[in-house]
């Protein structure tokens, strides 16, 4: 054994017998036990954060899906109203191709606003649930002209268009996620 091998063998040594004395084994035993608790608490607070995190993350992401199929939804309820509005207004008749598919649109388009409607508050901002309240009474309002039941309804599905649109601006504003 070599002069820096004993020197190795007597460090270890005289740790060993410190650690192992008996008034030392309490001393070791408060240190491991702190060293746990540290461990234990940090991996605590780390886990929490990472859930509170992707809960967060899972929320913003059902918002932004029902947004986008909201405004989608309106879109096409929007080129509707606009495409009649605009046959009334030039005299022009739509081919039946075109109309078949602006009715498939309004189909689909009135049928996800209404189920927009239905989620109201609990996915979507109050704003947005009092402009689809808003949108959905304009149904209720009966028009004796065809030109004007087109012309109340694309005005009222622009407008309630552009609402949700600013307040999807507001309501899927990124966050902080660990806070």
């Amino acid at each position: 054994m070599g002069r820096q091998g004993l020197l190795s063998y007597q460090v270890e040594h005289y740790i060993l017998k410190l650690l192992f004395k008996e008034g030392n084994r309490m001393d070791l035993f408060s240190e491991l036990s702190k060293l746990v608790s540290v461990g234990l608490i940090s991996g605590l607070i780390s886990s929490f954060l990472a859930y509170r995190s992707h809960r967060q993350k899972k929320w913003w992401e059902l918002k932004v899906s029902s947004y986008q199929e909201l405004i989608e939804a309106l879109s096409d309820l929007s080129q509707y109203y606009s495409s009649h509005y605009q046959e009334n207004l030039m005299k022009n008749d739509l081919s039946d191709d075109y109309k078949e598919t602006l009715s498939n649109m309004w189909d689909e388009g009135h049928r996800n606003v209404r189920r927009a409607a239905d989620k109201g508050a609990f996915i979507f901002s109050d704003e947005v649930e009092m402009a689809l309240k808003k949108y959905i009474k304009c149904d209720d309002v009966r028009q004796d002209d065809y030109y004007d039941h087109i012309e109340l309804h694309e005005k009222e599905v622009k407008t309630c268009l552009s609402s949700i649109v600013t307040a999807s601006r507001v309501d899927l504003e990124i966050k902080w996620w660990w806070l």
